[in-house]
């Protein structure tokens, strides 16, 4: 709140953006994290078998009373109630950092499948600052696709 008030007295407008992806962690592309893990994390060797044996091979079926369907393989989402699902959706997401704070010099704050894009401007720069949060959001949006999310 102080940061907020800080602009205020400077005479700045501020915008806010605020994303919420939808079922996020059930739509965790396996492949792509491993991949996050190896590239950008730089697990490797026993660690990254030990992920890649955690995240492949899982199924899933429905049961209703005494009727239980088929089996299916299951190559997306983290598992759910696992002190693991949620630090693999904080590495899966990490790298949205480098489209919001370093593309377009935007604040972001995230809390798992929650983002808060933040910037502030002179009040005679608001359609510059429009317009920056708009190409973020855009560019976001692209990232999100590249990860199977939506927003």
């Amino acid at each position: 709140m102080t940061l907020c008030v800080q602009y205020i007295d400077n005479r700045e407008l501020s915008l806010l953006v605020l994303l919420d992806l939808s079922a996020a962690f059930d739509i965790v592309d396996h492949h792509i994290l491993l991949n996050v893990l190896e590239n950008r994390v730089c697990i490797e060797d026993t660690a990254l078998d030990w992920f890649r044996s955690y995240l492949t091979g899982r199924t899933q079926s429905s049961v209703l009373g005494d009727t239980t369907t088929e089996a299916h393989t299951v190559d997306c989402s983290v598992p759910q109630g696992s002190v693991l699902g949620p630090l693999s959706f904080v590495v899966y997401t990490d790298d949205i950092s480098d489209v919001v704070e370093r593309q377009h010099s935007v604040s972001l704050h995230q809390y798992a499948d929650d983002k808060q894009l933040f910037a502030s401007a002179r009040i005679d720069r608001t359609a510059d600052l429009r317009r920056q949060l708009g190409d973020c959001v855009a560019n976001v949006k692209h990232w999100c696709a590249s990860r199977r999310l939506q927003y």
